[in-house]
């Protein structure tokens, strides 16, 4: 007696989770960078002065697959103003380099107050994806 497995089916199934399981994790992705980025708009976040930094800060997020077909959610949060860097990070600026400012790591802490949500977001998917 001869038993026979259709792999074709197998290898659906199989694509079908991974495509289901780079859209849940790219859901994650988005709302998580959403709440980082909220967070990083807060009073006692970004300096605000005019308001153009806070309201320049931004978020995205982009699937990529290589080659071999595997998936990579990638997520990028920040702001597109001049001066957005050198007020994350701190520096020298002015003429001749004689203002200094110090790094208020508004995105830097947005995104590590916020770690503890994207890990307990992406256990709910490893645990959902077992069942």
């Amino acid at each position: 007696m001869a038993v026979k497995i259709s792999f074709s089916d197998i290898q659906k199934d199989f694509k079908d989770f991974k495509r289901n399981l780079a859209d849940s994790v790219k859901m994650v992705a988005e709302d998580t960078l959403l709440e980082m980025q909220s967070t990083s708009k807060t009073p006692g976040y970004v300096p605000v002065k005019t308001g153009t930094l806070k309201r320049s800060i931004t978020h995205s997020t982009n699937v990529q697959s290589d080659a071999k077909g595997n998936i990579q959610n990638i997520g990028a949060i920040g702001s597109n103003v001049e001066y957005a860097r050198i007020q994350e990070f701190g520096g020298d600026t002015g003429r001749g380099h004689k203002t200094h400012i110090v790094g208020k790591f508004y995105i830097t802490r947005a995104i590590n107050n916020n770690m503890k949500n994207l890990e307990k977001r992406l256990a709910a998917i490893k645990f959902l994806k077992r069942k």
